[in-house]
């Protein structure tokens, strides 16, 4: 609250504001941070400036090595790396917004690409659209994030943003993934969210959970996973990843 009220004394004449901060979790000053990291239109004018305590020369090394080892990680980066964390709810506490945001471009059309669907009926339904290299690197180049919405609707979207232009023409997936609790059948449904998709031209194989996460948390601690912004709201760990 404060903030936005200096933000408007600041909107008469157009001044300047400054401030500094150690990062305290994903709070309102994340949020302006990830803003102005994205090239938020509407951010334009906010700059950001990030430095750790160990890079001062009139911080003591012997200092930063001994907190280090009474720190747990998530606080020493917090501290002393000038790093955002949060210690409860975080799917994948490796992922940063510095190391695994990254500028798009032009994804070569001999890369394989896959789909990773994460449906729901009142929740949001969330598909990351993926591209591998020849190293086995991972990118995310397109997603889509839906709540309250058909089945129908969803597999329309899907396809358009299949269209989307890959090394200069559009190329299918070679393999479409879903949640596993999708293939199951109901006697309410008569048949499964993966069939009802299906009938609608997204053919998906199911994959597990507990692969689809832990294959996700290495990528982002090999720094072998990227997500392409702008446009991306960082939904993409709703959706069952490689």
């Amino acid at each position: 609250d404060a903030w936005l009220i200096l933000e408007g004394r600041t909107s008469v004449g157009l001044g300047r504001g400054w401030g500094t901060s150690t990062p305290k979790g994903f709070n309102w000053l994340y949020d302006l941070y990830q803003k102005a990291l994205l090239k938020d239109p509407n951010y334009s004018d906010y700059g950001f400036f990030t430095w750790k305590s160990a890079d001062s020369p009139y911080f003591d090394k012997k200092e930063v090595e001994r907190v280090k080892k009474i720190y747990t990680e998530a606080y020493f980066r917090q501290e002393y790396e000038d790093s955002f964390e949060s210690y409860v709810g975080r799917v994948y506490p490796e992922f940063s917004v510095n190391t695994h945001v990254i500028e798009p471009f032009v994804i070569p059309d001999t890369w394989d690409l896959y789909e990773s669907i994460d449906p729901a009926i009142r929740m949001p339904t969330a598909v990351a659209f993926l591209a591998v290299d020849f190293d086995g690197k991972v990118y995310q180049y397109e997603e889509h994030y839906v709540e309250e919405e058909t089945v129908p609707r969803h597999a329309q979207k899907i396809k358009e943003k299949r269209k989307k232009e890959v090394g200069g023409g559009e190329k299918e997936p070679l393999m479409t993934l879903m949640d596993p609790s999708a293939f199951s059948r109901t006697p309410q449904q008569g048949q499964s969210i993966a069939e009802e998709y299906a009938s609608h031209g997204i053919f998906a194989v199911p994959v597990y959970n507990y692969i689809g996460w832990q294959g996700s948390y290495q990528a982002f601690i090999n720094q072998s996973m990227y997500i392409f912004h702008p446009g991306l709201s960082m939904h993409f760990h709703m959706a069952t990843s490689m």
